[in-house]
């Protein structure tokens, strides 16, 4: 069975989720913007396996580095256009929403369709551009994990680097042709699914 768990001890309150396979003791960490001690502590109970990266936003990689430090074999996981942004702390904003600066490289790059398996389900990555450029969602198991793509009611901002307002409309369509049912785990704010957005959002 997998848990998750999400995490917003941070200055813009963005959702760190831990995923956790309770038969394997196997985890995954996505969007690490905060580290606390109860997740340092859950985490210390599992092995992580991967770190993923919905983007390089600064308050979503915040901590990163330092669980990295802690958790040196687990794989850290980005989308393939997303380098520059990782590598820059000023264009990643890190310089201004973390502790401090944030410059690292993922371990490996993911584009369209490529997937890792996680307690015994296959969970694909999403290319979904607009609020930067190499945006990816996560998908699996009747879940998906958007970032700042998608939120409850709203999208996130395209006013920022490499953001693009006719991409995150593209990206967007393509995230409503998930089945209905799949529940939403955003980067801000609460859970929902597609069939409510597709409803009530008033950018679809």
């Amino acid at each position: 069975m997998i848990t998750i768990t999400s995490y917003n001890e941070n200055m813009l309150q963005e959702n760190t989720y831990l995923l956790v396979d309770t038969d394997t003791h196997t985890g995954i960490i996505i969007d690490p913007g905060c580290y606390t001690s109860e997740m340092k502590k859950a985490l210390e109970q599992v092995t992580l396996e991967y770190i993923i990266l919905t983007h390089g936003h600064g308050d979503h990689i915040a901590k990163l580095p330092e669980i990295r430090k802690d958790f040196p074999t687990a794989q850290v996981i980005a989308g393939a256009k997303e380098k520059d942004l990782l590598l820059d702390p000023s264009n990643n904003g890190s310089s201004q929403f973390a502790e401090a600066p944030v410059a690292e490289q993922a371990d490996r790059y993911v584009s369209e369709g490529e997937s890792v398996d996680f307690g015994g389900k296959k969970f694909s990555f999403i290319e979904t551009p607009g609020h930067t450029a190499g945006g990816i969602c996560f998908y699996g198991d009747g879940k998906i994990f958007t970032g700042d793509t998608l939120f409850f009611r709203s999208i996130g901002r395209t006013d920022l680097y490499s953001g693009d307002p006719r991409e995150i409309r593209s990206s967007l369509q393509k995230l409503m042709q998930l089945p209905e049912d799949t529940v939403v785990y955003p980067g801000h704010g609460i859970t929902t699914c597609i069939g409510d957005e597709k409803k009530g959002n008033p950018f679809v």
